[in-house]
């Protein structure tokens, strides 16, 4: 599968699983990423239901142009088996799965799909692994779990799971920062892990979907720890996710400005450079050019 930068999910949109009207609806919204839910967002009532309005769906998402990343119920439910055979249709881009613990699930969960995609005439290797990060096992087993299959193109941190795991309390009262610190090494060490491993990481969805102050401060934190997206639980958040996740064009015209004075420097025989007073290195020039290889 293509790693560019531009097949890579930013802002994919969670639509729930059993309702087939915004299943419908999101087909003519502006968005290029979507996450039929057949997990948190389905209760338990409908599970089945959610299954079967979800693979029906998922041909017109495809026909519609959108990139289709179903998200189903955890390795341990269940439903887990029925879900995976339902959705593994031939043009997905992947799966994305809860509550992923340690590597033996994930080797499972590859074998599985593996069989599914012979069985289906679908090429092989060609659906993606989305798993999360919920809980203390799997944020201590993170890089591992990302290196352990090929089909892992993305992951994700999710927030609520891993604090109800760790028994502790979450708050979005970002510009309080009352209670943020609790997350801070679980999310850093999932960033960590997902770069260390090759992998695309998108941040935890940011709940409070009518506070789009509060989630662009949230973006600007998770930016800060090296996500390269975020998921949105409501259309009105697909937006902003997008714009504040690429870089400005105050960002750009800095990169262009660094690379343009290093070019000239090294054309001129100059060694050490600064610009208003500090100091550029390697570490400035890559920063520089990784912002202008993205763009």
């Amino acid at each position: 599968m293509n790693k560019n930068h531009n097949s890579l999910p930013i802002a994919p949109l969670f639509v729930p699983g059993n309702r087939q009207d915004m299943l419908n609806k999101v087909i003519n919204m502006d968005v290029e990423w979507v996450i039929p839910d057949l997990e948190d967002s389905v209760p338990l009532s409908e599970k089945e239901y959610a299954r079967d309005i979800t693979k029906k769906s998922i041909i017109n998402l495809i026909n519609s142009g959108k990139k289709i990343i179903p998200r189903i119920n955890s390795f341990s439910t269940s439903y887990f088996l029925d879900d995976l055979e339902s959705i593994i249709i031939d043009g997905i881009s992947g799966i994305s799965i809860g509550k992923i613990q340690n590597v033996e699930e994930i080797l499972k969960i590859s074998e599985l799909i593996t069989i599914y995609e012979n069985k289906k005439n679908i090429p092989n290797q060609s659906i993606g692994l989305l798993p999360w990060i919920e809980n203390a096992e799997a944020v201590i087993n993170s890089f591992s779990i990302f290196k352990s299959s090929s089909r892992i193109l993305w992951s994700a941190f999710g927030a609520e799971d891993f604090c109800a795991d760790m028994d502790i309390l979450k708050s979005d009262d970002i510009e309080e920062n009352t209670n943020d610190n609790n997350l801070l090494f679980a999310r850093s060490n999932v960033s960590i892990a997902a770069r260390a491993a090759g992998v695309h990481i998108l941040d935890t969805p940011y709940t409070s979907y009518k506070d789009q102050k509060g989630l662009s401060l949230d973006i600007k934190k998770a930016k800060s720890l090296g996500y390269k997206g975020k998921f949105a639980i409501h259309p009105s958040q697909v937006e902003v996710i997008s714009k504040l996740f690429r870089y400005s064009d105050k960002e750009i015209l800095w990169a262009e400005k660094i690379l343009l004075i290093v070019k000239n420097a090294e054309k001129n025989g100059v060694g050490a450079i600064g610009i208003d007073g500090k100091m550029i290195d390697a570490p400035v020039v890559k920063r520089a050019k990784n912002i202008l290889d993205l763009n």
